[in-house]
């Protein structure tokens, strides 16, 4: 009676080991599979999530530096410009009207003003985008170097109008010049 007494808890002693060492390995494997997953999660965020992270905040960097530079020319919108404003096309005879105006003011006769390229960009672009685009303006002068030089730089001075010297070549008693017009599609 002794032994069979002895044996039954043995036995029993034997099925709760089992049931604890069956519990110690579950255990054991979820806290395996735990740190598998969280080491998955932490590999693909420093091989995926983190370079695509970095890319987007460097993107926002980049976008606040061209909004900055925007306001520049804008003058009120996205910041505190600097007052001057990118002419409209519709403003594009007027500024052509005053290139020949500085130069008259300065003494030197414009013999011939040509607009050799204008609006390529815009059949490109969809409608309802706002952009740049330049007109290529060919003038011929009649008068002296340094008044030639005078009109010309202050035509680059003068930002509200937009306009920039891309050529000039002079001769005896004038010369020739490419200036550039910005304008902006609306």
């Amino acid at each position: 009676m002794y032994v069979g007494a002895l044996c039954g808890v043995l036995v029993n002693i034997t099925e709760r080991g089992s049931e604890k060492l069956a519990a110690a390995r579950n255990r054991t494997a979820w806290l395996a599979g735990v740190s598998i997953f969280l080491l998955c999660a932490f590999f693909s965020y420093i091989f995926c999530l983190r370079p695509s992270w970095s890319r987007l905040n460097r993107l926002g960097v980049e976008k606040e530096h061209w909004l900055a530079v925007l306001s520049q020319f804008s003058g009120g919108e996205t910041g505190t410009g600097i007052g001057t404003k990118v002419p409209t096309l519709a403003e594009l005879p007027g500024l052509v009207e005053s290139c020949r105006r500085a130069f008259l003011t300065a003494g030197v006769h414009v013999e011939s003003l040509s607009v050799e390229r204008f609006g390529e960009t815009a059949a490109s672009t969809p409608q309802k985008v706002d952009h740049l685009d330049y007109a290529l303006l060919r003038l011929q002068w009649t008068g002296s170097w340094p008044a030639i030089e005078q009109a010309l730089s202050g035509l680059e001075r003068d930002q509200s109008l937009g306009i920039g010297v891309r050529e000039v070549h002079l001769r005896q008693g004038g010369g020739e010049g490419l200036l550039q017009v910005y304008f902006r599609h609306t």
